[in-house]
């Protein structure tokens, strides 16, 4: 019933081996592939967590951006009615020298009716029309040595802002503006009227 092959052994004698053989591999390569899924499983697991914390920490910038929003718009509220309201002449000029912002305290002081127009003047125009020229020339030599500088400049000053003829002596500070990224867009003068102060020290002395 079996064959004899080319050596005289039977067929039947070498089927069990090749068998043997071949569950073997099957065997290997099961291995290996349970070993692939157990590290693909393991490598899913640990995407879905890095998906979570991606999407926690998403949620949380976004409740951060909100809260930051509203706080900035909360401060910049509040400074605005501390600018509006202080009694000292605050002035802002954007990075071209033009006049953006002015307390109200300056438009009174100056008789101004309307911010309006003086809005865009420049720094030059603006104080050719309520200081000396000496002034302007100083300003000139002030503002372009702030970014050399890097700090705010104190001087004190006689000016006549209201133009009756009457000078009043003011403490001013010069100072350099920046914006959110750190970039310098402007400069802010900043005028605090200390004549009654200076009165008083002539007389104390």
């Amino acid at each position: 019933m079996f064959q004899e092959n080319r050596d005289g052994q039977k067929n039947s004698e070498t089927a069990p081996e090749a068998l043997k053989q071949e569950l073997e591999a099957l065997r290997g390569e099961h291995e290996r592939l349970l070993r692939e899924y157990r590290r693909s499983e393991r490598e899913l697991k640990l995407y879905r967590m890095k998906l979570e914390r991606i999407r926690k920490m998403s949620d949380c910038t976004a409740i951060l951006n909100r809260v930051v929003a509203v706080k900035r718009s909360e401060l910049e509220h509040f400074i605005n009615l501390i600018m509006q309201n202080s009694p000292n002449f605050i002035l802002m000029f954007d990075g071209e020298g033009r006049m953006s912002f002015c307390t109200n305290s300056f438009l009174r002081g100056c008789g101004i009716p309307n911010v309006g127009m003086i809005r865009g003047l420049h720094y030059r125009e603006l104080f050719e029309l309520y200081t000396k020229h000496e002034f302007v020339e100083m300003m000139d030599t002030i503002i372009s040595s702030l970014s050399e500088k890097n700090r705010a400049v104190k001087f004190t000053e006689k000016m006549d802002f209201d133009r009756d003829g009457v000078e009043s002596v003011y403490s001013v500070q010069i100072a350099q503006t920046m914006d959110e990224n750190g970039e310098p867009r402007g400069f802010m003068a900043f005028f605090h009227d200390i004549t009654e102060l200076m009165d008083a020290k002539r007389e104390a002395d």
